[in-house]
């Protein structure tokens, strides 16, 4: 069975390790861009969706199945007709009420140049997806948010040259939904901060997160110039955000936050600072080293209230596999270690999702980064 599969240019090494501990007879075909590969596996696509379902995926960003191969025309109106053909003719019909979404994407390939097609993706999801809505599908579409849904089903179209690659696949198998996200991030229509907000927007979409807009407290460290608290004042927090450089002007203006221009350790080493704050979520994007940030964020543990999310940014320059095992096995003592991933908008670097334990019933080290 082959696949495509995306990942961090830096982590390739990192994502083919992990495949291999599913199938050690894997292997890549293809490259067709620096972050982009066709992948066979010898297990059945079942088998394998499973392995992918039980096993810690962290740095590989999306994969989707390929189950037919041939060749575009160039012509639109020939190939948007040939790639429904296609669907209708070796996968299940989409049935009445059920959603479905077409993730259609051109790669220009190794040459960096723009594609030579007259055709965009979106030329080709918008063709085959209204034909599929005309019998009684529900689109999903994921261009214009970041969205997690696990039972959508999946028609993979990708481009590369002249030729096409077609497969099928309940979403939740594809570990991220989207397969393209900088056609995400550059229709989201929101005035941004910056850029690491599609971070933070991913994290909580990723992982299912719900803020609640009840007034709660949030506070961001490693804040400036202010993406992360951008994102928390979207979702109506109260925010202390933390870091020595500057937020960005819109910010400073707005009530509903309080620019602590420090580092978080001294200011977290205050007891007074423990015991007034209770944070609802803790968010962290500290630019430190995998040890450091740990051994920050179980200094604020006290801060976060019992049961509390953080969701944090563990940077890896040198090691990856050693900065992801050091900083979790810090991090376990006081929290559980619910998800690590290396996302679509992380670089080198990558998410953990985190929450506070019972500092009652805290025994040593129980879980650690293990792969």
């Amino acid at each position: 069975m082959k696949y495509i599969i995306t990942y961090s240019p830096c982590f390739k090494r990192n994502a083919l390790k992990e495949l291999k501990s599913i199938d050690n007879q894997i292997r890549i075909l293809r490259d067709f861009d620096e972050n982009i590969s066709l992948i066979e596996t010898q297990l059945e696509q079942e088998n394998f969706q499973k392995e992918i379902e039980k096993n810690n995926i962290i740095f590989i960003k999306h994969l989707a199945p390929v189950s037919i191969i041939g060749n575009i025309t160039g012509n639109l109106d020939q190939d948007k007709q040939q790639l429904l053909q296609e669907i209708l003719t070796n996968f299940t019909h989409v049935k009445a009420n059920e959603k479905f979404s077409i993730q259609a994407r051109i790669c220009a390939g190794e040459t960096k140049d723009k594609s030579p097609l007259n055709y965009s993706a979106k030329d080709i999801e918008v063709y085959v997806g209204t034909y599929l809505t005309e019998i009684g599908g529900v689109p999903t579409f994921s261009d214009k948010q970041i969205i997690n849904e696990d039972d959508v089903n999946i028609f993979s179209i990708f481009i590369n040259g002249n030729t096409y690659y077609i497969g099928n696949s309940i979403s939740k198998y594809n570990l991220n939904f989207s397969c393209d996200e900088y056609r995400v991030s550059s229709h989201k229509g929101k005035r941004e901060i910056s850029r690491a907000e599609n971070k933070l927007t991913e994290a909580l979409a990723k992982y299912k997160i719900k803020l609640e807009d009840k007034g709660n407290y949030a506070l961001d460290i490693g804040a400036a110039p202010g993406g992360w608290t951008n994102v928390l004042l979207q979702h109506g927090f109260f925010v202390d955000a933390v870091d020595p450089g500057d937020l960005n002007p819109i910010l400073l203006e707005n009530p509903k936050v309080r620019h602590y221009k420090c580092k978080i350790e001294s200011m977290a080493q205050a007891s007074e600072f423990s015991q007034k704050h209770k944070y609802d979520i803790i968010v962290d994007d500290m630019n430190v080293d995998p040890e450091t940030t740990a051994e920050i964020m179980n200094i604020l543990t006290p801060c976060l209230k019992e049961n509390g999310l953080a969701i944090v940014t563990i940077k890896l320059p040198g090691n990856p596999e050693k900065g992801i095992q050091e900083a979790t096995k810090k991090l376990s003592k006081y929290y559980n270690i619910l998800k690590v991933n290396n996302l679509f908008h992380n670089r080198q670097e990558v998410t953990t999702l985190i929450q506070k334990k019972d500092l009652k019933t805290v025994n040593e080290c129980d879980l650690e980064y293990t792969n």
